[in-house]
């Protein structure tokens, strides 16, 4: 199918790819998340300052089966300190009250410890229960400085949770939440930076000590926790600004993350090997340490994007690394809008020029998926989706107004047929002949046209294994003459070599007309010169410039192009007086550069051209016989 030329048809597709786009990004959100999940490539180093300490399955091998005594997890808190960790967060759920909890809450208030706590933030939860205590490091803040409350939207309410003991409750002793949004997919890919439970923002397990004041270990000043909404399109649509990160975050205020880091890569430490005292020097010494469980039977397992069984540790892992790099997953206030508008505006060039290029829409698929591609692994969220559906859409919506816009030229080409051929000769016309026959426009073309004469002797001298092996070496020169003449090698008879210039209008076209003539004449001269059965072989040569029909004709199984008008007639009337004026190669008035005599051109004067209603001056070309070129030699 040929290249649309209806512009408003394609505005029609352009307006229609917009428009669905735009009301499909609800239904697609879904795909549209498993789609970023794939194309995320790139990886990142963990924290230089974390380690991993494991509650695997050698450990509850070695140690015995969860829960362990109280006891043994005040050694352990004690352990990691006198290791010189700078930092103990444990991703451990400690709501009931046991023995020896007494032990355990000293050792938690002295080193300080975070502990998780399970705020219920799903509303559809029956009875949520509330037992233990959430003791967040940050006070009842009633609103920001910017207005906007940290215990309104977008921050989660809790409706019950499951907290820390009051057995284990200690001054310096606070809680981080352990509560991630889980997509309709099953896929932890967002986690709420706060929980307001009960008019207390709760932080999350690895923001909560970093609101700390490590030097006296109270609580950030209120006037350094902002929830701040973003201001452009570009933007995320809420900040967290702590006063040492401003954390973007969604529409639901929650953290986005890609797992960029996998578990593996984090140095980790068996619980086991750590009581035991097998601890290498200096391994936890200015750390923070991260204590949780990778042990399958605890049933600390989430679905990621690095596995559906990802334990919580790589959870907070990876929010702790987010942390310390500063490179966030960077939402859009309006990802999906903002790619459909740039698509728009890529899509303008085929407004104003329906006929673009055919390889234009695959290479803007092309180059602005890369575009998508390189954002969303620098952490910028646009959407991916917008620009595969709209380039197909587009595409399709092309193809469908090309094959209505030929439907109507062909009936339009039928009615004009019928109005000026006879019917007899309508009926053997192929019905879906191409538009091409109708579409072939009127053009000003530059010619270099070149005939044999005496052919037909020279074709019953020789065999015809030779005058086809002397008919190649012609054309393979005549080709190489027009292509280093910007011309193309027109079809035509055995006999003929037509170089043809489209559109000539520069001053620079009849110079370089009439030195591709001279090249032609030189090297067919030489060409024949050496074969003794091309005696008699002659080329004549006519440089002309004229309107002419530029088209095909035939049915669509065997399409010929065609050349048509005044130019053809008037060359194929030049070389009918090329013998009588004693000049192989004329030049009309229309193909003259310039000044005649700087071109070594002869005026021959004015003749009435057979057949042809205006005169043309006619100019005798005096030097043909110039050094070939490297190419033509």
């Amino acid at each position: 199918m040929t290249r649309l030329k209806n512009r408003p048809l394609a505005t029609l597709g352009w307006l229609a790819c917009t428009l669905l786009l735009l009301l499909a990004a609800t239904p697609l959100a879904r795909l549209e998340r498993s789609l970023a999940d794939a194309v995320v490539l790139r990886s990142s180093p963990p924290a230089a300052d974390l380690v991993l300490v494991d509650i695997d399955e050698a450990s509850l091998t070695a140690l015995g089966a969860w829960p362990w005594p109280r006891p043994l997890l005040a050694e352990l808190a004690d352990r990691i300190a006198a290791a010189g960790a700078r930092r103990q967060i444990w991703d451990l759920l400690l709501t009931e009250p046991r023995a020896g909890d007494d032990i355990l809450a000293s050792a938690l208030d002295t080193h300080a410890v975070t502990v998780g706590a399970v705020p219920v933030i799903d509303p559809g939860v029956d009875a949520p229960p509330r037992s233990g205590r959430i003791v967040s490091p940050l006070p009842t803040v009633e609103a920001t400085p910017s207005g906007a409350s940290l215990c309104a939207a977008p921050v989660p309410a809790s409706h019950g949770h499951l907290g820390l003991a009051e057995s284990l409750l200690g001054t310096r002793t606070h809680t981080g939440h352990l509560a991630p949004r889980i997509d309709d997919d099953g896929r932890l890919r967002r986690l709420p930076p706060l929980v307001c439970d009960q008019g207390t923002p709760l932080p999350t397990l690895i923001l909560a000590p970093r609101l700390v004041d490590r030097d006296h270990e109270r609580p950030i000043e209120p006037r350094h926790l902002a929830l701040n909404p973003g201001r452009w399109p570009w933007s995320a649509p809420w900040y967290l600004d702590t006063g040492r990160e401003r954390i973007p975050l969604d529409a639901e205020g929650n953290i986005q993350l890609e797992f960029r880091t996998p578990l593996a890569d984090y140095p980790t430490l068996p619980a086991s090997h750590l009581l035991a005292g097998d601890l290498p020097a200096d391994a936890l010494r200015g750390k923070t340490v991260l204590l949780g469980a990778s042990a399958l039977g605890l049933g600390d397992r989430v679905a990621t994007r690095l596995s559906p069984i990802t334990p919580g540790l790589a959870v907070h892992a990876e929010l702790h690394s987010r942390l310390e790099d500063g490179q966030f997953v960077h939402p859009l206030r309006q990802a999906w809008p903002l790619s459909v508008l740039f698509l728009a505006l890529a899509g303008l060039p085929w407004l104003f020029r329906p006929a673009a290029a055919r390889w234009g829409l695959p290479a803007s698929a092309l180059l602005t998926s890369l575009l998508a591609l390189i954002l969303i692994n620098q952490g910028i969220r646009v959407a991916l989706l917008p620009i595969l559906g709209w380039h197909l859409l587009f595409g399709l919506a092309l193809f469908v107004a090309r094959f209505v816009e030929e439907k109507q030229a062909r009936r339009l080409h039928q009615r004009r047929l019928a109005s000026i051929i006879p019917p007899a000769l309508l009926e053997q016309l192929d019905p879906d002949a191409p538009q091409d026959i109708v579409a072939a426009r009127r053009r000003r073309f530059g010619i270099v046209h070149g005939q044999l004469r005496n052919l037909p002797q020279f074709a019953n001298r020789a065999d015809p294994e030779t005058v086809l092996a002397v008919f190649h070496a012609l054309n393979r020169l005549a080709q190489q003459i027009a292509s280093s003449h910007g011309a193309q090698l027109y079809p035509s008879d055995m006999d003929e070599f037509l170089l043809v210039w489209p559109e000539v209008r520069s001053a620079d076209d009849p110079p370089r007309m009439l030195l591709a003539a001279r090249e032609l004449h030189r090297g067919i001269s030489q060409l024949l010169a050496g074969l003794e059965s091309a005696t008699g072989l002659a080329l004549e040569i006519a440089v002309h410039a004229d309107d002419a029909l530029d088209g095909f004709i035939g049915s669509r199984e065997r399409r010929r192009p065609v050349l048509y008008g005044r130019l053809r007639q008037v060359t194929a009337a030049m070389l009918q007086l090329s013998t009588e004026l004693a000049s192989p190669i004329l030049v009309s008035d229309a193909a003259t550069p310039g000044h005649a005599d700087e071109h070594a051109l002869r005026d021959l004067g004015t003749f009435k051209l057979e057949d042809i209603r205006q005169p043309h001056a006619l100019y005798a070309c005096t030097r043909t016989l110039d050094p070939l070129p490297e190419h033509a030699a």
